[in-house]
Formats: C-alpha cells, sequence, structure tokens
C-alpha cells in the first residue's frame, strides 16, 4: 500500500497527507491517462467497468466513490483532493456517496 511507503519514509509525521481521486467518466480518457501514466496506475479492471457500462460517466462517479470511501479509513489520510474537471456536482455526487460530510 501507497501509504504504508510514506508511513516507513516517515512522510506522515512531517506533511499532511491528501490523495487525490479524479473521476475518469470516459473509456478514451482511461486509455490514454494509462497510457501516459498520469495520475496514477490505471487498473484493467477499471478499464472494465468503464468499457462494460450502460452509463460510463455515472460508473466513474461511482468508482471515485469507492475509492474515496476507502481512502477515509486509512489512518494518516487528512482529506481527499477530487479532481472535477470543473465539473461541481461530480464532487456533491462523490462526497455523498462516499459518506464524506463538507467542512
Amino acid at each position: 500500500l501507497w501509504m504504508d511507503a510514506l508511513r516507513t519514509a516517515g512522510f506522515d509525521k512531517r506533511v499532511t497527507i491528501i490523495p487525490s481521486i479524479m473521476p475518469i467518466t470516459k473509456l478514451d480518457e482511461a486509455k490514454k491517462l494509462r497510457k501516459s501514466g498520469t495520475f496514477g496506475p490505471i487498473s484493467d479492471s477499471l478499464i472494465t467497468r468503464i468499457e462494460q457500462s450502460s452509463n460510463p460517466e455515472e460508473e466513474g462517479v461511482t468508482i471515485a466513490s469507492e475509492i474515496a470511501a476507502k481512502l477515509k479509513h486509512i489512518p494518516g489520510v487528512h482529506g481527499i483532493h477530487i479532481l472535477s474537471s470543473g465539473y461541481a456536482p461530480v464532487v456533491s455526487a462523490i462526497m455523498e456517496r462516499a459518506g464524506i460530510k463538507d467542512g
């Protein structure tokens, strides 16, 4: 787990850890990000979920919500940065589904 590596290096004692999540809502976007390596690894399972979904945008929000829900329980994580690409309703939907309170 990436957080274990940060703890081992002592970063959790020196900086505030706030991971970022970017909802991927289009198959071509997922493939492009995977090829470039931007924003971390894009798994086969994520590509498959987006590809097989009848509503890729909704599936991307669901995936981001699932990741946010897991991140909020990792000791040492002090927030989550949601990259919305300027589409604010996505942020609200992710926070609501992940059980993250505003403020």
